[in-house]
């Protein structure tokens, strides 16, 4: 199914907070998503109420209400995240936040949009008390997400599961919100989720894919990802030609992890296996060690 309408509700996760700037307003994983669903419905449109610092009951009384009224059927996919503001507050109250949210969830899958709802990473690799504080309230918040998703058939996005949201490289200054590359990986994460679901457009998806991952993999292994979420290979040889020259990918790779040539078998065996852990090919490989200029 391609979805006509994508409407997301939220706070600054779903605003896009400290990815890049486009017009005067941040990028975020969401405008990303819905730059993929646009080429696959002619008359797709898209409205991002999000709206950074929002507590679950401001995103229900400002954003929902208006989403509702533009919801068209299961063809709207509705994005509703919140409860972080919630629960990283002193006085949070986990009896009275998770019922108001799982309202609002109930009350956006009676309009028979197609609903998206997402976890909050429980451990962030941090220590000390305010870290236990934050992994105790928001497993508590999360059973109540995924209880509610279930109850309602609504597709759920686990932080959880994504590597990414933990690793700092993916991080902003202020170690809480997405960078540009963290939002890139979340929209990603979106989109497989979406596929994974039979959501998605399998042409679009496979090109979305390979477009964003042919950077750091070579063909087989972008080909493997492709299999494993249900693509067909004609689908994902009409994708992979998106990717670019393969022997260049795979130079580009070996320069930012190893930046000269092999000194000895030893050495030479260790970056050729690197590589072809990265799914690249017999032929790239031998042409980036022989250090050829083709």
């Amino acid at each position: 199914m391609a979805f006509q309408r994508f409407i997301v509700c939220g706070d600054s996760y779903s605003e896009g907070m400290t990815d890049e700037v486009v017009d005067g307003k941040y990028r975020g994983w969401a405008d990303r998503v819905a730059d993929v669903m646009a080429d696959a419905h002619a008359d797709f449109t898209y409205m991002n109420l999000a709206v950074r610092g929002k507590l679950i009951g401001q995103v229900v009384e400002d954003q929902v209400p208006t989403a509702l009224a533009f919801v068209t059927g299961p063809d709207t996919l509705v994005s509703f995240h919140a409860g972080a503001n919630d629960a990283l507050r002193p006085g949070y109250q986990a009896s009275i936040a998770i019922p108001l949210y799982q309202e609002a969830v109930r009350l956006i899958a009676k309009s028979g949009a197609t609903l998206m709802l997402f976890t909050v990473l429980e451990k962030t690799g941090n220590k000390g008390k305010g870290s236990e504080i934050w992994e105790k309230r928001f497993s508590e918040f999360n059973k109540g997400v995924r209880a509610v998703g279930a109850e309602v058939g609504a597709i759920v996005v686990d932080a959880n599961q994504e590597k990414f949201f933990s690793d700092r490289r993916f991080l902003a200054f202020d170690r809480l919100h997405l960078n540009a590359e963290g939002h890139k990986r979340c929209a990603d994460a979106v989109l497989e989720r979406l596929q994974s679901e039979r959501l998605l457009s399998d042409s679009r998806f496979a090109t979305q894919r390979v477009v964003a991952r042919a950077g750091r993999y070579g063909n087989a292994r972008l080909r493997q990802e492709l299999r494993q979420t249900g693509v067909s290979d004609d689908e994902i040889a009409a994708a992979l030609p998106e990717a670019g020259d393969e022997t260049e990918r795979c130079r580009q790779v070996w320069a930012r992890k190893f930046k000269q040539l092999p000194q000895s078998a030893e050495e030479r065996g260790k970056q050729m296996r690197f590589l072809q852990y990265r799914g690249f090919s017999g032929d790239a490989i031998r042409r980036v060690m022989r250090g050829a200029d083709e």
